[in-house]
């Protein structure tokens, strides 16, 4: 869709508000609906027990309906389209229209344009009232809406069907993983005793005396082997790790209170021969990857590191290895946790791998607006002030407000809530996008006090001290959230380019330059001035419009993906954490 060419019309020009009843009950209870502010329709909670339904009022299919009190709704409006076949009841309080010109507006069009949080903000600044505030029908139909083609909007409408699958799909795939996390874990905490392992696992002591085995590796504390930091010249007394052996490094001083334990499954390997290598025994009684499952916990590394002794440096030695526990359920109940867990982590790889691959198209596209002008990338502008002709070199000042996040003084620890609106901060900043993890939370009335520092759906955050380089986009998904003191905002004057400015400010060459002018000799820091400086140059706005328009269309998808991988990692975190006792 060309922006350039699409209008803005009244939306009034287009609708026609209804007001057809249940005269006749041809509908009974079933048909009743309620609406919810996620712009659905639900089943209604209210007791309908001998309540007359004749003045309930008609939502035929491909009809909208919302509810004009827009107090005390969390700044959203209750508005549905009946995007089934069937006819459903609503109370007569309710206002009902239809699209009175199909060839030029499609409902289902109109129904993504009232899904948009920008929509909201809007239906609440226009609603009027004393006694409780009102978004009247007057008021719905003054709202002005881009009206392309109706070609382009069934192309719209298309992509977001699309978009839709997807996510059902993902949801869909994901459930029996997360039921496969919920299955076991009752029968392995209760019905299986602790037994030591010592029994069951063989040290191993092979050495590459030959040379044979040309791959060095180094074990990370995160549980898996890595090229090694140092490689040996002579490597003949390092030890072999086989397929399906385990290595560990004995030392756990000065390693982040973890140890470093991993679970071959790739070629063999070498590892330092200070290291130990041990094998299972009798893989029917336990199965390797169900120990590794036990090894790679918390509880695992606090135990090694309490376990651990030593003058010079702290060990944990074999005799205490084998004196580890864990309950050894039959092998079929292992295998099907294994099974379960290995499906889990495969899937969140596949989910990364699409996300990699979105974000490769994204950079692809934005990349070849420079090429087509004649810019190898952003660095040629920015070190050798190459601006090609027609684009726009400013200041994100020019084309953005920036905004410090509330001070210390505004938001204390003790006004964090159990259940609220969530807050981002620094550690929140997950790559381009906002991690939806450890999230504090605030009350309502901190929302309503702290509004000058609510989030939208385009915004940019930047960590302002630290690593300052750091920019996320905020999505449809956090559209609402607040930021902390520690963070800086970025609102675009025109919130359709958010995606523009979350690319610019992610180049190496951008990210460099808002390092460079960060103050502060202990701890870089960033300011409103700082960043409202920073240069930012735009090409045409058709060039900038096509790309924003194909990468919010990724992004969405990415972020899709990112919220099935956090569930995913839960439910991989939670059978973790039920093998504990």
């Amino acid at each position: 869709m060309d922006a350039g060419n699409v209008k803005w019309v009244r939306l009034g020009d287009y609708i026609e508000q209804c007001d057809e009843r249940n005269h006749s009950n041809k509908y009974g209870i079933e048909a009743i609906k309620g609406i919810s502010t996620s712009k659905t329709f639900i089943d209604t909670k209210a007791n309908l027990d001998g309540v007359p339904l004749q003045s309930y009022k008609l939502v035929a299919p491909r009809y909208f309906a919302y509810v004009p009190d827009t107090s005390r709704r969390g700044d959203k409006v209750a508005l549905a389209f009946n995007d089934s076949s069937c006819t459903y009841l609503i109370s007569s309080i309710y206002c009902v229209f239809k699209v009175s010109v199909l060839d030029k507006l499609s409902p289902e069009y109109l129904y993504l344009f009232f899904l948009r949080p920008e929509f909201d903000r809007y239906a609440r600044y226009n609603s009027w009232g004393s006694a409780r505030e009102v978004f009247s029908w007057g008021n719905m139909c003054n709202t002005m809406i881009p009206l392309p083609t109706i070609t382009e909007q069934q192309k719209v409408v298309n992509a977001w069907k699309a978009f839709r699958e997807i996510k059902e799909q993902n949801e869909a795939k994901a459930a029996p993983l997360m039921q496969v996390c919920q299955s076991y874990i009752q029968e392995l905490k209760h019905k299986y005793p602790l037994q030591e392992i010592g029994p069951y696992i063989e040290e191993c002591d092979e050495r590459n005396v030959d040379l044979s085995v040309r791959l060095s590796q180094g074990i990370a504390n995160t549980k898996v082997f890595q090229a090694p930091k140092q490689v040996a010249l002579n490597s003949k007394s390092d030890k072999i790790v086989r397929t399906g052996q385990f290595g560990y490094n004995r030392a756990t001083t000065r390693n982040g209170e973890k140890i470093s334990i991993a679970y071959r499954t790739g070629a063999d390997c070498t590892v330092s021969s200070a290291y130990g290598v041990f094998k299972i025994t009798n893989e029917d009684i336990i199965e390797p990857y169900f120990l590794w499952m036990w090894v790679s916990r918390p509880e695992f590394d606090r135990y090694a590191r309490f376990k651990s002794h030593g003058s010079v440096r702290e060990v944990m030695d074999w005799d205490e290895m084998c004196k580890v526990e864990l309950p050894v359920p039959p092998y079929e109940k292992q295998k099907e946790i294994v099974d379960g867990y290995k499906a889990i982590t495969e899937r969140i790889a596949l989910k990364q791998k699409i996300n990699d691959n979105l974000e490769a198209t994204i950079q692809a596209a934005f990349d070849k607006a420079f090429h087509d002008a004649g810019v190898s990338l952003p660095e040629t502008i920015i070190k050798q002030n190459k601006v090609p002709q027609g684009w726009t070199d400013a200041t994100v000042g020019d084309f953005a407000s920036v905004q410090t996040g509330p001070f210390g003084s505004q938001l204390h620890n003790e006004d964090y809530v159990e259940s609220g609106t969530p807050i981002i901060t620094v550690e929140h900043m997950d790559g381009k996008y906002i991690a939806h993890r450890n999230l504090p939370l605030v009350s309502q009335n901190d929302v309503d006090r702290l509004r000058k520092y609510d989030l939208h759906t385009g915004d940019i955050v930047f960590s302002r001290v630290g690593s300052v380089d750091r920019a996320v986009m905020v999505s449809q998904h956090e559209d609402g959230w607040l930021f902390s003191g520690r963070c800086l905002r970025v609102r675009p004057y025109d919130p359709n380019t958010g995606s523009y400015f979350l690319w610019w400010f992610n180049q190496p060459v951008i990210r460099q330059l808002v390092t460079a002018s960060a103050v502060g000799a202990t701890m870089p820091s960033i300011n409103t001035s700082i960043l409202n400086s920073i240069r930012i140059v735009f090409p045409q706005k058709d060039i900038v419009t096509q790309f924003c328009k194909m990468a919010d269309g990724l992004i969405e998808i990415i972020a899709t993906n990112l919220e099935e991988i956090r569930k995913l990692n839960d439910a991989r975190e939670y059978i973790q954490l039920s093998l504990s006792r």
